[in-house]
């Protein structure tokens, strides 16, 4: 039943470590699942977005993101859809 909802993705390697080693597998996974955007409040995780060049989703806070939602609605149908990881 649930294999239906479920998407698998490899891990890839990252390219640089981060400053906390922990979210090195939320990033790995994001990069893998191939989202365009990595949503997330993580200092750490925000620093990151910088320092590994264009590879992956980009890092973004929340509040971004939700003024990003409401633009894209103002713009739907031109374009093609967005993942968010």
């Amino acid at each position: 039943m649930y294999s239906k909802l479920m998407h698998s993705a490899s891990i890839p390697t990252l390219p640089a470590t981060l400053r906390d080693p922990t979210d090195e597998k939320v990033l790995a996974l994001a990069i893998g699942a191939e989202g365009d955007y990595l949503v997330t409040g993580d200092e750490d995780l925000l620093s990151a977005q910088s320092n590994r060049g264009c590879r992956g989703p980009q890092i973004i806070r929340p509040t971004t993101f939700l003024a990003l939602l409401k633009t894209t609605k103002q713009a739907e149908g031109r374009g093609r859809s967005r993942r968010v990881a």
